[in-house]
């Protein structure tokens, strides 16, 4: 219940926002004037989302580098989003840069940036915040750096435990049991059966606990990762090897005074209790434990295996014993009894399964889906948790069937058709959830990436969306492989299952139905190798920021690349009225500012109503290369513009980047 309880906090404490905490606005704003002798007494910034306060800085320099506030950077009691500093009194007239740090409470993701004001007379640096493109650079390269090999290893690290926990514990309640019985029901198995069975189950059960042990792994890992990322410490400053830095503080901070922590806390008590239904399968299994070396506990002889498992159930003329029959069966111990019933045991697999759901629910609570607005924030977190439990389905099961068959089928009788009559009953029993999976996938995966793509040609134009790209590519031969199984492999296996014939090309005891069962088994690795390939790639992904998490609420943020030219467009404020508009060009190949356009037009027509067009030239920024920047009222009245960036080049074939423009008051 306390779980509960913790669980619920911390999904309450999360605010409506957009993906990243980006800069917004501030007190003085970006590239303002200050009259002189009146400098600012603070400085007051606001971002897109809530932030952990502990570890989100504001700093002001001089152009000397030298730092002229108090050192008393804190969140702003009455706003979560805002972040106050105090200036020293009586600032000589120039340019001042804030730089500012923060880690959102929503995914973890820590942004980097900084602006200019200035008091008095002077020049303000070239490149600052107040720009339209400056304002999206900054959540822009926060983006990048989240994007780093430590975080895309642990992530993978994690998804691929929780992918095998979770697949382990559901191919064997929805797959694996009732392909057994299924293949038991034919009355032509031999008695092999019950020993194919219970190693089978034996090596699911392993998957489950390499998971665990992984997940544990992975917790410890992104625990220490996180607190260093959250705290911009290094691994030698975390643990106290360093100086200027607040050490091993720093991880206990994170773990119990951040949103991601308090979400991280119950992700470790839900492993923990997943800990204790594996430990008392072993044990019920008659399998030593570490339990076992706890004073006061003993090994119990029971089964894990429910009844319908076991010899007796397979031989209905056999006796029953103790606790195959729903009665208990307890071993006694020094300190008290310990009692495991059938009812318990099959209670534990789905205990497993249930706290397995959970820890993909705490991801999802710590993703861009937790940082969705308003309304969407449940639709976004559900639609992640679904599409996480049906890849863990999908995944984990194809690991699971793997290594079962690994030890079931040799241990049914060669040539006896044993082994095909079990594939006959897997496979189908195995597609009609993965099925179930894979359309859940796709709705899921469909909603998530609209929630998170500005546009279609975010799919190739961002980190992003070329993952995103990526991981469908990926996708379509995995799909090939399935309907290859479900639409060919099954239905002939089901048919060798059923024939009574024999000899090398017929029955279940043939030749071309060992043939067959071994090209399903290889189809399968290759199935498990192209899901991890995948979970690599989603691991990048969810490292990367979204596309639309790269605009904030007053700048509108558009890239492409067409023509050999990687093109961003900046829209400030966004918003009806007086906006610039800023157009960077960039050669492709080389990554070089392109300066030579001879026409940079941006063309806006409101969809709603006939306006006629409204042109708007871009003219080049003096002082840097492949920058053009325009200012003018284009967008007069809310609603949706259609917007044409029209860019010409001598010698070059035009090129023109539509964009679609919502426009709020």
């Amino acid at each position: 219940m306390s779980l509960v309880l913790l669980l619920g906090l911390a999904v309450y404490q999360a605010p409506a926002a957009l993906a990243h905490a980006n800069y917004e606005r501030s007190l003085p704003a970006a590239n303002a004037t200050v009259p002189s002798g009146q400098s600012p007494a603070q400085v007051q910034v606001w971002f897109t989302e809530d932030l952990e306060a502990r570890f989100s800085e504001l700093q002001v320099v001089n152009q000397n580098q030298q730092r002229v506030d108090t050192g008393n950077s804190h969140a702003d009691p009455t706003d979560p989003r805002s972040l106050v500093v105090s200036l020293k009194p009586n600032l000589p007239d120039g340019a001042y840069t804030v730089i500012y740090k923060n880690a959102s409470s929503e995914d973890g993701h820590t942004i980097k940036g900084n602006f200019s004001f200035l008091v008095g007379s002077g020049t303000l640096p070239a490149s600052t915040a107040g720009s339209p493109l400056e304002q999206a650079e900054g959540s822009n390269t926060a983006g990048n750096e989240n994007a780093n090999p430590a975080s895309i290893i642990l992530r993978w690290l994690n998804y691929l435990a929780a992918a095998a926990l979770l697949g382990a514990l559901v191919f064997t309640l929805l797959i694996w049991r009732p392909a057994v019985s299924r293949a038991r029901a034919t009355k032509r198995m031999g008695p092999e059966l019950v020993q194919a069975n219970e190693r089978g189950l034996q090596n699911v059960l392993r998957v489950a606990w390499w998971g665990l042990a992984a997940m544990a792994v992975g917790w410890f890992a992104w625990w220490i990762y996180q607190a260093a990322t959250f705290s911009g410490q290094d691994l030698g400053q975390l643990f106290g090897l360093g100086g200027g830095s607040s050490g091993p503080a720093a991880l206990t901070d994170f773990l119990f005074n951040t949103r991601y922590g308090l979400i991280w806390v119950v992700r470790l008590f839900l492993i923990i209790g997943v800990l204790f239904a594996l430990t008392f399968m072993l044990r019920g299994n008659g399998r030593k434990t570490w339990l076992d070396f706890l004073p006061g506990l003993r090994q119990g002889r029971q089964n894990v295996l429910p009844a319908e498992e076991t010899n007796q159930a397979i031989s209905p003329d056999s006796p029953a014993t103790p606790g195959e029959t729903g009665e208990e069966t307890t071993e006694t111990g020094p300190q008290g009894p310990l009692t495991v019933s059938l009812e318990t045991r099959r209670y534990l697999w789905w205990a497993g399964l249930l706290y397995g759901a959970a820890i993909m629910l705490t991801t999802s609570l710590n993703s861009h889906a937790a940082a969705v607005a308003d309304w969407g924030f449940w639709a976004a977190v559900g639609s992640d948790w679904l599409h996480l439990l049906s890849t863990a389905t999908w995944v984990g099961g194809l690991m699971a069937m793997a290594f079962a068959l690994m030890v079931a089928l040799p241990a049914l009788r060669p040539g006896s058709g044993d082994r095909t009559r079990l594939l006959a009953s897997l496979i189908p029993a195995f597609s009609q959830v993965i099925i179930i999976s894979v359309m859940v996938l796709l709705v899921t995966g469909t909603f998530n990436a609209a929630l998170q793509l500005a546009n279609v040609t975010d799919l190739f134009s961002t980190p992003y969306g070329l993952s995103l790209t990526i991981k469908i590519a990926l996708l379509v031969p995995l799909l090939l492989l399935g309907a290859y199984n479900l639409l060919v492999v099954s239905p002939r296996m089901r048919a060798f299952a059923k024939s009574k014939k024999a000899g090398p090309q017929e029955g279940a005891g043939s030749i071309a139905a060992g043939t067959l069962g071994l090209k399903f088994r290889r189809a399968v690795w290759a199935e498990i190798v192209l899901t991890v390939l995948i979970l690599l790639v989603t691991a990048f992904l969810t490292s990367s920021a979204p596309p639309k998490g790269l605009a904030t609420n007053n700048v509108l943020y558009f890239q492409t690349v067409q023509g050999g030219l990687k093109i961003d467009l900046a829209i400030a404020p966004g918003t009806i009225g007086e906006n610039t508009f800023e157009v960077r060009l960039t050669d492709a190949a080389t990554n070089q500012p392109v300066s030579d356009a001879a026409l940079v037009d941006l063309r806006v027509e409101m969809q709603e109503m006939d306006m006629g067009l409204t042109n708007l030239e871009l003219k080049p920024l003096n002082g840097l290369p492949g920058r053009y920047m325009g200012e003018g009222p284009a967008l007069a009245m809310v609603g949706t513009w259609h917007a044409d960036l029209l860019i010409q080049r001598n010698g070059k074939d035009d090129i023109n980047y539509p964009v679609t423009l919502n426009i709020k008051d």
